[in-house]
């Protein structure tokens, strides 16, 4: 009996220290690094209801090739942010939601997605024009959420080409 409350009381402690490490991440806010038209690296495009185009694309690198928030509604053509989480601790996992607002597509204004990011190091979202139904022209928004809390918003202008 001793033997299993000792092991119970480790387990409390043991948990204990998880948890605490979970409440001592802060997040500060966030900053935005780059925007523009960028050029990104495909690895893959994964299905998802939760965008108005079906899926989101996994890229293995993104080079942002020109400073602007006027896109011209081209097929292929990719537009974003590049950013960087502020807090402690420098590295920690954190989880963030990724929101565009734009105008209809296949009947929806809204497309989002839950990514993994680390404090400290940059990382970017972008859309990609792969249909021609997704060509809109009007305001598309990129937001960035730590829970309910919106980290930045970056705001860009689609016009036809």
């Amino acid at each position: 009996m001793k033997s299993y409350i000792t092991c119970l009381a480790m387990l409390f402690l043991i948990l204990g220290c998880a948890g605490s490490q979970v409440d001592s991440q802060k997040i500060f806010g966030a900053e935005i690094r780059d925007y523009g038209i960028c050029n990104i690296n495909l690895k893959e495009t994964v299905s998802s209801d939760t965008t108005a185009s079906g899926g989101y694309n996994i890229t293995e690198g993104v080079v942002f090739i020109s400073k602007t928030t006027n896109i011209p509604a081209e097929k292929g053509l990719s537009f974003g942010i590049k950013y960087v989480i502020n807090g402690e601790p420098e590295g920690s996992k954190v989880t963030l939601k990724v929101v565009a607002i734009h105008p209809p597509v296949k009947g929806k204004t809204k497309s989002s997605a839950i990514v993994d990011a680390k404090i400290g190091t940059w990382r970017a979202e972008h859309y990609t024009f792969n249909e021609s139904y997704e060509m809109v022209k009007g305001e598309w928004i990129f937001q960035i959420y730590h829970k309910e809390h919106l980290l930045i918003e970056k705001s860009f202008m689609v016009s036809k080409s």
